[in-house]
This record gives C-alpha cells, sequence and structure tokens, in this order.
C-alpha cells in the first residue's frame, strides 16, 4: 500500500468520526435536596422531573413517617 492512499483513508475516517455527545446529565450535576423527615441528601430522579418543586421527603417510608398534621402545616 502506497504512503498517500493510507494517508487518504486515515483522512477519510477522521471526516467522518465525530465525537459522542453526552446524554445524560452526570450524577454530580443533578440538583439535591435534603429530605424533611430523615435530614438525607437525595438527588434528582427521572420520575420527579414534573414535580421536583413539591417533592420533599427521600422515600415512601419517609413521606409515611411524618405526622399527617406536620404536612399539613409546612404544605
Amino acid at each position: 500500500m502506497a504512503a498517500s492512499s493510507h494517508a487518504s483513508v486515515a483522512a477519510s475516517w477522521q471526516m467522518r468520526h465525530v465525537p459522542p455527545v453526552p446524554r445524560r446529565v452526570q450524577k454530580a450535576d443533578r440538583p439535591a435536596k435534603t429530605c424533611a423527615h430523615c435530614g438525607r441528601p437525595f438527588t434528582w430522579r427521572k420520575k420527579w422531573s414534573r414535580t421536583w418543586d413539591e417533592v420533599r421527603y427521600c422515600s415512601k417510608a419517609c413521606r409515611r413517617r411524618t405526622p399527617a398534621l406536620a404536612r399539613k402545616e409546612t404544605g
């Protein structure tokens, strides 16, 4: 194989090669909150995408353990 043909093959590959575009936000860059019941930090989840401003608890268990009176006063 001649040197000129090898150079043209390498150049054509470089023209076709496109670096991958990141599709997701890195976990470290996601917003975080502190649970109102247990005080542990938790990060954004896709299932909370529409209601992130209303999310106060890290899990259903923490939400159940919080007295109903406290939920009404702060909500």
